[in-house]
């Protein structure tokens, strides 16, 4: 095995980068993250997600880019996502055009 896809987004982050990434460091076995953006069905009105547009206003970015900026910090895990709009597409790489400080990793990890 050269590569595996699992799911990867912020309702599963701790066991893919705990449990997972570790064992697939160690057989030399990339991992690609695919549903980054929960398959269209993001948790909404939770207090993970007030977060996400708490920490997304301060950076001018949607609740969507922060997750991805989070999920894209650890550079071991390829992150796939699919769009067909346009739109869409330019916000998912705009994600990764900035940097989230600690504090704001903290909290998305406390909340997630």
């Amino acid at each position: 095995i050269q590569n595996n896809q699992i799911e990867y987004n912020l309702s599963n982050w701790r066991y893919v980068e705990e449990k997972i990434l570790p064992l697939y460091e160690s057989e030399r076995i990339t991992l690609s993250g695919y549903s980054p953006l929960w398959q269209n069905n993001p948790p909404k009105g939770t207090k993970g997600w007030k977060i996400l547009e708490e920490i997304g206003r301060r950076y001018g970015k949607s609740p969507f880019q922060v997750a991805l900026n989070f999920l894209t910090r650890h550079r071991k895990i390829f992150i796939i996502f699919k769009t067909e709009n346009t739109l869409h597409l330019k916000e998912n790489i705009e994600s990764l055009n900035f940097k989230l400080d600690e504090e704001d990793i903290n909290k998305i990890k406390e909340n997630f």
